[in-house]
């Protein structure tokens, strides 16, 4: 793209359009591009050549019928959804990475970007399968290793950590909501993924 005079911020924008799973399907998609003034359009628009076929192989690779199993999906795998490109199946991964592993798939929702109308598109392609959850154990846990499970706010770290110096052990997760130190709606999202060995 440098070669054709674009500058380097101009190149990655078109790189990061594709890699997000952006298609050229006629030659005025380029110019949709940001950073792709009508000028620089004009001047390479007659050297803009789009494969029919690679296009129907693009169209063709993510199909309605593909089944992705959650907990055990690559980023490759979430690619074949349509809809979902690297940026997605990455956000998707390292959400379930954090999160300890999905318990159910309306979870996906959760992912940062995903939209209602995206999540439904993808949803009938969707297994879960029990695996086994990676638990945080509340009571060896530090500051940092609860607030980077998404479910943890600063103010839910600290209140746990708070009532474990106070109580030096805390015998079950249920002890934290009859103390009030966590609100009900905070216990029955997290609990799947605590254990107070």
């Amino acid at each position: 793209f440098e070669a054709l005079g674009l500058k380097s911020w101009q190149a990655d924008n078109i790189i990061k359009f594709r890699d997000k799973g952006g298609v050229f399907k006629t030659s005025a998609d380029f110019a949709k591009v940001y950073g792709i003034e009508p000028e620089i359009f004009s001047k390479l628009e007659p050297f803009i050549a789009i494969n029919p076929e690679t296009l129907a192989q693009t169209n063709t690779q993510k199909k309605s019928n593909v089944i992705v199993e959650i907990n055990s999906a690559t980023e490759a795998d979430f690619q074949q959804l349509s809809g979902i490109g690297p940026a997605y199946s990455k956000r998707i991964v390292e959400y379930r990475t954090r999160l300890g592993g999905f318990i159910s798939i309306e979870q996906i929702r959760e992912v940062y970007g995903m939209t209602d109308e995206l999540f439904e598109s993808i949803k009938p392609n969707l297994v879960l399968d029990e695996i086994e959850i990676r638990k945080v154990n509340i009571n060896t846990a530090e500051y940092k290793d609860l607030v980077y499970h998404p479910y943890v706010s600063k103010e839910n770290a600290k209140n746990i950590l708070n009532y474990r110096n106070f109580a030096g052990k805390i015998k079950s997760f249920d002890e934290l909501l009859k103390q009030k130190a966590i609100s009900k709606e905070f216990y029955d999202k997290l609990n799947p993924y605590i254990t107070v060995e």
